[in-house]
């Protein structure tokens, strides 16, 4: 049957936590949607209200000082001087002073597209800047309205009316009442067509502003001008009478100069945006503290269950064979009764274990002791036998020479009763037995013993490196002619002290490695040296310690002990 799931104290916590959070979260925003939207709603609005008032205010001296430069304009331009010969004048010479009266007015800042005057005298003169002529321009609503009201355009005196006879078209007439400056005697009608705009253009930095459309009304609420596209939203709405439209937010301001009236239109979709982002940056800042909360809450919950998180981790420990550790009670509380019983049962259980191992140290010992016996007079024998060829073939010099280094190697290797020497020892005796080998071979072999400074004085098994330095050169190394090379490297990881024994010899196929590592009796003799290295280290250390061996057939073989590190 397995073992039954469950959740931790720390985890109940930090759940009930999210959760109390969570709700707070929607409580929270569900309040603050509300009150913000209502609040910005009215700033928008409030903001709107005064940019159309001001807008409107600007827009009533704009107008208002346009038509005083349009009646300077008028009188520099001379257009009317023909009046005073009537038989002498020509239609093509007041054609052509109209023209000359448009690039006036464009120089005031009136775009005109074309002028037509209508005299006290019935006559009517025409200039286009697109080329039409009078017959077209009489097919015009705009020619149509100033024959039909011509009396009452008279009596208005001097007065710049403003109209937009098509609602959707996209032309807007001045139309003006021409006085004689000096004796108020009437001179003519003279329409101004310009585009519409020409007034959306005073409203484009308002529009920019907030996004939104404006519209104008003459004082009889007749739509002026407002933005492409937008004329269906102008048309429903009715100035100065409360209505509203749907999906807008609507200002307006008086005109006062021409009593029109200036309208803002505020698209709610765009307010409701500016809300929605405004809602997403406050949903991050709580999330952020949200989770910010939530991981001091984790931490503070360590102090509520450290206790009982340690035995668990204790027995932990035990399961995988490894030594429980004493546990210092972290809160306390009633957990703390619970970690004293447990080192208790912990020190019992150690003093257990001791005198277990101790019945074994003797048997271990004696192994230890047989398998280097069994390694020395191995070497030796080898050792003088390859003398012994020397001699034959080198004399007496030569000889002295190898005497030497084989002095210096048995006396490392029978010197003390200690089982552990320093790196830096084992591998200086690596060094005389690799010199001595190098001898017997001809020099065909160089080596490299690099050792970190912060390891040369960690204890390692006397003698360990060199089976597995002989197996390198008799099964690796001695068949190369040339060029044969041997790399010795000890370092630190954590607490391990790391050897690595490679050589660029015959190497073994994956097949062969395998074997060798099975234990296979074909490979009895070959690692013989290696399996009495890795038992040396798991009798010393453990059975976690040991050695790893990759190798590439002729390529080379590479040998790793890991071992504790100690001094």
């Amino acid at each position: 049957m397995g073992q039954a799931k469950y959740l931790s104290i720390r985890a109940k916590v930090f759940i009930s936590y999210v959760i109390v959070q969570l709700l707070l979260i929607c409580v929270v925003s569900a309040t603050v949607y509300y009150f913000v939207g209502k609040r910005m709603t009215k700033q928008v609005i409030s903001y709107s209200k005064q940019m159309t008032e001001q807008m409107a205010e600007n827009m009533s001296k704009n107008l208002q000082t346009l038509e005083e430069r349009v009646v300077y304009v008028l009188k520099d331009s001379n257009i009317f001087s023909y009046q005073d010969n009537i038989d002498l004048a020509s239609k093509h010479d007041v054609s052509h002073r109209l023209k000359g009266l448009g690039v006036m007015l464009d120089s005031v800042h009136l775009p005109t597209h074309s002028l037509y005057l209508y005299d006290p005298f019935g006559c009517s003169f025409y200039y286009d800047k697109n080329g039409l002529s009078l017959e077209d321009f009489k097919s015009f609503d705009i020619y149509r309205y100033i024959k039909e009201n011509k009396d009452e355009l008279i009596s208005h005196k001097g007065k710049t009316i403003w109209l937009a006879l098509d609602e959707e078209a996209d032309t807007l007439y001045m139309v003006k009442t021409v006085l004689d400056p000096e004796d108020c005697k009437y001179k003519g009608i003279l329409c101004v067509e310009v585009g519409k705009e020409y007034l959306i253009d005073q409203c484009a930095s308002i529009e920019k502003d907030l996004n939104n459309n404006i519209v104008i009304y003459d004082k009889e609420n007749n739509l002026l001008t407002c933005g492409k596209g937008f004329i269906n939203v102008a048309k429903a709405y009715v100035p100065n009478s409360g209505t509203t439209v749907k999906d807008y937010y609507v200002t307006e301001a008086k005109i006062k100069s021409k009593s029109w009236t200036l309208a803002t239109f505020i698209a709610g979709d765009v307010l409701d945006s500016a809300i929605h982002e405004f809602m997403r940056t406050f949903m991050l800042v709580e999330v952020a503290i949200i989770i910010i909360m939530g991981m001091i809450t984790y931490g503070l919950s360590a102090t509520m269950t450290g206790n009982i998180t340690s035995i668990i981790k204790n027995f932990e420990r035990i399961k995988i064979g490894e030594k429980a550790e004493d546990i210092i009670p972290r809160a306390n509380d009633e957990t703390t009764i619970l970690c004293e019983k447990f080192n208790e049962m912990n020190r019992e259980l150690n003093n257990y274990i001791n005198k277990l191992a101790e019945s074994t140290v003797l048997t271990e010992r004696s192994e230890l002791n047989a398998l280097v016996a069994q390694m020395n007079p191995h070497f030796l024998y080898n050792t003088l036998e390859s003398i012994n060829s020397i001699a034959k073939l080198h004399g007496e010099d030569e000889i002295s020479k190898c005497i030497t280094k084989l002095a210096r190697i048995l006396r490392t290797s029978i010197y003390g009763e200690n089982q552990e020497i320093t790196l830096l020892d084992e591998t200086t005796y690596i060094e005389q037995y690799l010199s001595l080998q190098n001898m017997i071979m001809g020099d065909r072999i160089d080596w490299v013993i690099e050792v970190d400074d912060t390891v040369k004085d960690a204890l390692v098994p006397k003698l360990i490196l060199q089976p597995i330095v002989e197996n390198s050169i008799k099964y690796g190394l001695e068949e190369k002619l040339r060029d044969g090379f041997l790399c010795i490297i000890g370092s630190r990881e954590g607490n391990n002290l790391i050897i690595k024994i490679s050589d660029n010899g015959n190497g073994m196929s994956e097949e062969t490695l395998s074997e060798i590592l099975n234990n296979s009796r074909d490979y009895e003799k070959y690692h013989i040296g290696l399996n009495s290295v890795k038992r040396r280290l798991q009798i010393l250390y453990g059975d976690e310690y040991g050695i790893d061996i990759e190798s590439t057939l002729e390529e080379g073989t590479n040998v790793v002990l890991r071992m504790p590190y100690h001094i």
